[in-house]
């Protein structure tokens, strides 16, 4: 007799990217029978659409196994991506548009085409994210992941800056 096959676990994957001038922040929470992960980071030069691209990799990243995943995102690109068969479309073009024109974020699309092979992802585009609870959370999430990647990357006011750590001009003409 052979085994019934398993269901698949059918998951929620919330995200949200941001960047400014100097940094970009990304954040997901993975949602399961009752149970939440939440993941955030950030990186600098970078722009939204990499850390939203950066927020759907880490999310399916954190799955152990095969999963039917529900994405809710306000992201363009990534409803483009998935809804409009990007993934699918742009290797067979060698990755450019019907114009012509390459694909920004080449490197991360690869990596999320990869990633998402073993799930089934469906995408849930919404222009109004503030109505999902968990996608207020990602804002929360990157907007906390901004102010930490400030608040390592800066110097104190307070800090002591001593004479020998700042080089004297005379030193680069030897």
């Amino acid at each position: 007799m052979a085994a019934e096959p398993q269901s698949r676990k059918t998951v929620n994957l919330f995200v949200d990217g941001v960047a400014n001038e100097t940094t970009g922040a990304w954040a997901c929470v993975l949602e399961f029978g009752g149970h939440q992960k939440e993941m955030e980071g950030h990186m600098a030069g970078t722009n939204p659409t990499r850390m939203e691209i950066f927020a759907v990799i880490s999310g399916l990243g954190a799955l152990k196994e095969p999963c039917d995943v529900c994405l809710y995102t306000k992201s363009m690109p990534l409803n483009r991506a998935f809804n409009a068969r990007g993934l699918e479309i742009w290797p067979t073009t060698g990755w450019t548009h019907k114009d012509g024109t390459p694909v920004e974020e080449r490197d991360l699309w690869q990596i999320l085409k990869l990633q998402s092979r073993k799930h089934t992802v469906k995408c849930l585009y919404f222009s109004d994210f503030k109505k999902l609870p968990l996608n207020r959370r990602c804002t929360e999430l990157t907007a906390a992941a901004i102010g930490e990647y400030v608040r390592i990357n800066t110097v104190p006011e307070d800090a002591e800056v001593y004479q020998e750590d700042i080089p004297d001009e005379d030193d680069d003409k030897q």
